[in-house]
């Protein structure tokens, strides 16, 4: 099975291109340069460290690999702990007391769902952090058997990895720490200082020298300053539709059979009444559960609850048909317990399989010359996928415009963007955003000599809602040195030098 999953997730990401503008993808990759035994940090490099805010872990891993330079490697770093994660959520499925085939059904079932499958095609910190979380529970549920000391360090440092894998690693921390006082393993105490010091020691040095954890907390703070009690009863009811809603499109994708979406609601329902079942036993995969729960509908950005929700589907999953195996024992001998069990995945996978070959049928569909990187692009495998085509082309076209920028910006000069990590990553040039587009005049115009040169692009985020930003406001301070032109004549991106 593991080889298999390694073929088809080989194969998956397979490319060597950046997936998505989002900026995650370019800060880990610019991250890592500052890492690399291979490169000496260029100084747009160094200058990127007082942006982060990310533990360093995934980044120092991509550095091995030289996926900083090299993004085929950073993609098959990732389909790599894709496939790890696999075998960590299967060896937890066998401690629970799965046979070994039904463990191995209910994985590749996982493994082969349209949402699993698609977070594997950008290059960020799910993977790892899925694999270095469910490694924890699997190696707790053993010691849930056994007692010795090994078992509880090896927990603790699955755990304290996670943390300097992504900040959202907190309640797993949290989590252990709880299960730590309830249990009282020898030692415990030392346990507890394994898992926690290596955060702890990121956050006071990130503190000082990056950004670090403390924007997430000034984030939240700034989003729940007025209004509190309103904005959380709004937040959490929009986050519980979105989580719900990405549930059903992680194995559904679009389809608009009645049946199956009532099939994929009805196990949603099954797989909380057996996270529920687990909570009130105390293990620790619910408890774990249960804190994130609390953080993902806390955290004020449910357009990302499909990515943030994800790295609990394994636990969510396993649940339910921990709970469908727990049920029949008053109506089955326990020989046919495992069959009863087994027929619900059946069912699950059959559910799935519409979406699951949909997917495979994308992936090999012909593509027109020079856009194949679209099936690497998330939208592709959506409803328009005009928009993986259309990015596919933008990408590759805006990439090699960028590495230009090296002959056009002197390695002293500083160029504003509303995408600065993709500045920084393609034309290794110290970038930043430009002022806000909420500034007033006065304060646009003090603000904005900081750099000399502007690379604007047709496309707009959440921080600047306006395409070419700033090249309006800077009007004929703006001198245009190049244009990318699309196969219209239009342009998709404007180097601009800034004028006094």
């Amino acid at each position: 099975m593991l080889l298999g999953l390694i073929v088809i997730y080989g194969a998956f990401c397979w490319t060597d291109i950046l997936t998505d503008l989002g900026g995650d993808s370019a800060g880990y990759l610019v991250n890592s340069r500052l890492y690399s035994p291979y490169h000496a940090a260029s100084p747009a490099t160094l200058a990127f460290r007082s942006a982060v805010i990310t533990p360093p872990l995934f980044p120092m891993m991509l550095a091995l690999v030289d996926g900083g330079y090299h993004f085929l490697a950073a993609h098959l770093l990732v389909a790599a702990f894709a496939v790890a994660s696999c075998a960590a959520l299967h060896f937890w499925l066998k401690r629970e007391g799965f046979q070994w085939w039904i463990a191995a059904a209910i994985t590749l079932l996982f493994a082969l769902l349209p949402a699993t499958m698609q977070t594997a095609l950008n290059i960020w910190t799910e993977y790892p952090y899925l694999f270095f979380s469910m490694a924890a529970i699997a190696i707790l549920t053993q010691a849930s058997k056994e007692s010795r000391q090994a078992i509880w360090y090896g927990a603790a440092v699955m755990v304290a990895c996670a943390t300097m894998i992504r900040v959202a690693a907190l309640p797993l921390l949290a989590a252990f720490l709880l299960y730590l006082v309830l249990q009282r393993p020898r030692k415990w105490i030392v346990v507890a200082l394994v898992a926690t010091l290596p955060f702890v020691i990121w956050a006071l040095y990130s503190s000082m020298n990056e950004r670090g954890a403390g924007a997430y907390v000034s984030h939240f703070a700034d989003v729940y300053a007025s209004d509190p009690i309103g904005k959380l009863i709004r937040q959490c009811r929009v986050e519980n539709d979105a989580v719900f809603r990405e549930w059903k499109t992680g194995w559904l994708r679009f389809s608009s059979s009645d049946a199956l979406h009532n099939i994929v609601t009805g196990f949603w329902y099954v797989c909380i009444a057996g996270w529920l079942y687990r909570l009130v036993r105390l293990k620790f995969d619910a408890i774990y559960g249960l804190l994130y729960v609390v953080q993902l509908f806390l955290w004020p950005h449910p357009e990302e609850a499909g990515r943030y929700s994800f790295v609990l589907y394994p636990l969510f999953i396993g649940s339910g048909f921990l709970l469908v195996q727990a049920l029949p024992k008053r109506i089955a001998e326990p020989a046919g317990r495992p069959y009863l069990a087994g027929c619900a995945v059946g069912v699950m996978a059959l559910t799935a399989f519409p979406a699951i070959g949909y997917t495979a049928e994308l992936f090999n569909r012909p593509l027109p010359q020079g856009m194949e990187a679209a099936r690497h692009i998330t939208d592709w495998y959506t409803t328009n996928r005009y928009i993986a085509l259309s990015n596919a082309y933008f990408y590759k076209s805006l990439f090699q415009d960028l590495g230009e920028l090296q002959r056009k910006v002197a390695p002293d000069q500083c160029v504003y963007a509303i995408k600065p990590t993709i500045v920084t990553l393609f034309a290794d040039r110290i970038a930043k955003g430009p002022p806000p587009a909420s500034f007033n005049d006065e304060q646009f115009n003090a603000a904005i000599p900081a750099c000399r040169y502007a690379y604007v692009m047709g496309i707009e985020s959440p921080s600047y809602p306006e395409a070419y930003y700033p090249q309006r406001r800077l009007g004929d301070r703006a001198k245009v040195i190049s244009q990318l032109d699309d196969t219209s004549g239009g342009p998709m991106a404007i180097l601009l030098e800034i004028g006094k």
